[in-house]
């Protein structure tokens, strides 16, 4: 069961697609489920260092956005590719939000 999110867009929103993953040194590419507008992206409280991401591009080790063990984006309004990478392997949390 998902959290309410606020939406200030009035658009009604399914938590659509749940993905749990292991991303590594290679960067991890996650395409969006079609009608995606939103997405929360995590760095799993297993983890043990922090993850790069990035939207649009392809994230490496000094490209994206660093985010911190047990961290994560926040509610973000975007239906884009996503990448993500790790030093080492690392678990990721994926929730996709898609339109009614």
């Amino acid at each position: 069961m998902f959290a309410p999110v606020f939406n200030p867009t009035g658009v009604q929103v399914n938590g659509s697609t749940t993905l749990s993953q292991f991303v590594s040194s290679t960067p991890s590419t996650f395409a969006p489920p079609a009608n995606a507008i939103a997405f929360i992206l995590q760095n799993d409280a297993t983890s043990s260092d922090s993850i790069r991401w990035a939207a649009g591009i392809a994230a490496n080790a000094s490209v994206g956005f660093l985010m911190e063990v047990s961290r994560d984006t926040g509610y973000v309004y975007a239906g884009v590719t996503l990448s993500a990478r790790a030093g080492t392997t690392q678990a990721i949390n994926l929730i996709w939000f898609t339109g009614v």
